[in-house]
């Protein structure tokens, strides 16, 4: 089934302004999370500069407004780059940690640690490192065999595999298993959920050079089946892959995203032992699909999807609903939503998140979700 864009608005997010004072040597703006880093049930912002080299993290306070940057050495050995950061609590000490994923010499990679720590600043982990013996595209980071303790998933460019790291007791990660995709692959963008409610998480996997996604299912012993796969599109420019439950029944869809000269939405669900497209959207303009996240815009408990950057001229709200479909609407337009405010002078809420950001010229850009939509 496909539907096209609905005209009625029913939300406008807002872009707020943050000067901040970095030691950022150039304007090379790199990976950036938005998370909760020091546990205070507040969002915090890192971003990253000088291709990784420096971590700037933002706390905020009980107000919601930030401080000054605190700069993170990253410890990249030279010639590195950071390409992703994540949040989560490694090592069980109920502090949140820092997992970065990085390249060096654009052909190898590297995962390592840095530690969250009693006074809300991050130190290097004497967890060690672990190589990637080539370029890396994407990390997750799960429990993915229920044994409490936290593993990573990880796929590199041009390669044939899944790369499975199960983290132990000792939080080392010494045991490597590895899932065939199939020959000639290259691997771009993970999607870990449980797609046939049975509990279990299973591992979906973008090939960009076959354009299909290959699902692996686990079994209830931990091992993994064989990929099913589906096709995806054969015209591509920017993709991108994401999964939830959008429905709340326990099974996770697949959403996929595609710019070439508009911009397409794939809703896959998996039924009677394949996946099956369920709803497709056409947005009538190519979007930058390097920014896709999930939210919710409206106050109906289902979720959403946020297509488009602070620097995007339009970005696009799928709005969810209880049946799992979408309905898609305009939330922004830098010709319509053309002001900014001070985002430590905004009147904040319990409702107002932070969707993404974008930093130029030492001031911070903020995509905020104002929470003022009406429900569909």
């Amino acid at each position: 089934m496909e539907r096209l864009m609905s005209l009625e608005p029913a939300c406008q997010l807002m872009v707020k302004q943050l000067s901040v004072n970095t030691t950022c040597s150039s304007t090379n703006f790199g990976p950036y999370l938005i998370a909760d880093l020091n546990d205070d049930n507040q969002i915090d912002l890192l971003f990253c500069c000088d291709s990784g080299y420096i971590i700037n993290v933002l706390l905020a306070d009980s107000n919601g407004s930030y401080g000054e940057v605190i700069a993170v050495p990253s410890a990249l050995p030279f010639f590195s780059s950071i390409l992703q950061v994540n949040a989560d609590d490694i090592n069980n000490d109920g502090l949140t940690d820092l997992i970065i994923l990085s390249s060096f010499f654009g052909s190898a990679g590297e995962i390592y640690f840095l530690l969250g720590t009693e006074n809300k600043t991050f130190e290097i982990s004497n967890i060690n490192p672990i190589f990637v013996s080539h370029y890396p595209t994407d990390i997750s980071i799960v429990d993915l065999n229920n044994d409490t303790n936290l593993d990573l998933i990880v796929i590199a460019k041009y390669t044939n595999e899944v790369y499975l790291y199960f983290g132990d007791e000792n939080r080392t990660y010494s045991t490597l298993s590895t899932l065939f995709i199939e020959y000639t692959s290259d691997p771009q963008q993970l999607a870990i959920a449980d797609y046939n409610n049975d509990s279990y998480l299973d591992i979906a996997v973008f090939n960009r050079r076959s354009l299909h996604i290959h699902v692996f299912f686990q079994n209830t012993n931990g091992s993994f089946q064989s990929p099913k796969w589906l096709y995806t599109s054969f015209d591509t420019s920017q993709v991108q892959m994401i999964a939830a439950d959008f429905d709340h029944d326990h099974q996770s869809d697949i959403v996929f995203l595609h710019s070439w000269k508009n911009t397409v939405s794939m809703r896959y669900r998996y039924q009677n032992e394949t996946f099956h497209s369920n709803q497709q959207i056409t947005m009538p303009s190519f979007t930058s699909l390097s920014t896709v996240s999930l939210s919710h815009l409206n106050d109906d408990k289902y979720l959403d999807i946020v297509v488009g950057s602070v620097s995007s001229n339009v970005i696009y709200g799928l709005l969810g609903d209880e049946n799992g479909q979408f309905q898609t609407q305009i939330i922004y337009s830098s010709t319509v939503n053309n002001s900014f405010d001070n985002i430590n002078d905004f009147d904040r809420d319990n409702c107002q998140k932070v969707l993404n950001i974008e930093l130029v010229n030492d001031v911070l850009h903020v995509l905020i979700n104002p929470c003022q939509c009406r429900t569909h």
